[in-house]
């Protein structure tokens, strides 16, 4: 495209451009510009405002920007997609991606209280990054002793006083940032909570009683493990390799879009390596409790038998959105059993499903059991088919005691499966 028809790119005003969500839903990349000359097409952000009007959650179109992104040459690879994933969910590996030097990257389950369990990320590298590693460096910078995944930053004014808020959570985000943003206004209250935050009218205590609301810590898991890899993608195609891939993500991580940080980058660089040799015994102790897990068939049993199905996979009209599992009427107290063998991935409340848990069936299935009065496992548990893993409830949001059962292709964020194809129910 010449400059000339460049100029059909950028939209009228209040109007949403062509471009593509390459990273979600959080903003739009557009082409805003190209040059022939030096074989190089420029793209640039935009973004939009969504909001709750009477307990609904609306959105403008993709109209406020552009703002700068990264420019491009001629035969370098540029990000078109991350496939399709269920909304909220973190997404697949690009298939441009798949045959990168240091193997294919998927995202590890999360365990316990929405943090990967202990020495799974740590088997696991993206483009010769050790993730294990990275996560604990980035975080033993930015909330080691504060808080964890409840940390929160100074009140600040950033960017000649555009934008100020405070850093929330493990990795220390900006509540001004457009991914933090767009996760809290997916819950009403959200939007109003970012705006106090905003206008300091609210203690740092206050903030932290409400975050595992609206940014739990499996959500900050969700949003770093992306965001690390994007900003890993980044590094690698400006030549980075092995710790100055660290080096280079850290420096982004800390200042921001277009900017770098350098004290910050030496320091988690540094704080990398360290962490880097503790990861092989951890992944060495990851590895021997996945081979406790025995008695993975494939074979999937209905987990409270004797009970009707109350509501079917797919998509809901009166949800809106598409139904991940399937519902059984079960009364509060019922004895849940585990549909097949493997390895407990997640015990604890998660946004909507209530208390839940989730089963990891040696990598190639996870089942889910949500909306639970008490659960009768622990985490890295191993789990016989038909074991008895918790009592079925009402809590989380439904319309009644009942339970929730999911079947996932992989991992806990696999593509969601039909329950009934594999489970013959009453």
């Amino acid at each position: 495209m010449t400059k000339e028809g460049y100029a059909n790119v950028i939209p009228e005003p209040g109007k949403e451009p062509t471009g593509r969500n390459v990273f979600g839903e959080f903003f739009k990349v557009v082409l805003t510009d190209t040059d022939e000359s030096e074989g190089r097409a420029d793209f640039g952000l935009y973004f939009r405002y969504c909001m709750y009007i009477f307990g609904y959650r609306t959105c403008t179109p993709y109209f406020i920007g552009p703002f700068p992104w990264f420019s491009h040459h001629e035969k370098d690879t540029i990000i078109l997609g991350l496939g399709g994933t269920a909304s909220g969910h973190v997404p697949s590996p690009p298939p441009g991606f798949s045959g990168n030097p240091d193997g294919n990257y998927t995202p590890p389950d999360l365990g316990s209280e929405g943090t990967p369990p202990t020495g799974a990320e740590d088997c696991t590298s993206y483009r010769g990054v050790n993730m294990g590693a990275l996560s604990r460096a980035i975080s033993n910078i930015e909330s080691r002793g504060s808080g964890d995944h409840l940390a929160v930053g100074d009140w600040v004014r950033a960017d000649g006083g555009t934008n100020q808020g405070r850093a929330l959570g493990k990795y220390q985000y900006m509540s001004y940032r457009e991914e933090v943003v767009e996760i809290f206004s997916q819950k009403k209250g959200g939007l109003d909570l970012l705006k106090r935050i905003e206008q300091d009218s609210i203690s740092a205590s206050e903030i932290q009683r409400q975050l595992p609301t609206y940014f739990p810590p499996e959500t900050q898991e969700r949003l770093r493990q992306q965001d690390f890899r994007n900003l890993i993608n980044s590094a690698y195609n400006k030549g980075e390799r092995d710790s100055k891939l660290v080096y280079r993500l850290a420096g982004w991580h800390y200042a921001g879009v277009n900017r770098f940080d350098t004290n910050y980058a030496q320091r988690a660089e540094a704080e990398y390596k360290k962490e880097l040799g503790k990861s092989q015994q951890k992944c060495q102790q990851y590895k021997q409790q996945q081979k406790a897990s025995k008695g993975c068939t494939g074979e999937f049993i209905n987990p409270a038998p004797g009970y009707p199905v109350t509501d079917n996979y797919g998509w809901s009209a009166w949800r809106g959105r598409v139904h991940h599992g399937i519902d059984l009427g079960t009364p509060i107290g019922t004895s849940i059993k585990a549909s097949d063998g493997g390895t407990v991935s997640f015990v604890g409340t998660m946004d909507g499903y209530g208390i839940t848990v989730d089963i990891d069936h040696c990598g190639k299935y996870s089942t889910r059991y949500a909306h639970l009065s008490q659960s009768l496992v622990k985490s890295q548990q191993p789990i016989s088919s038909g074991q008895a893993i918790a009592k079925s409830g009402n809590t989380g949001i439904g319309t009644g005691a009942h339970l929730h059962f999911e079947i996932r292709l992989g991992g806990r964020w696999g593509a969601s499966q039909d329950p009934k194809k594999f489970v013959k129910f009453n």
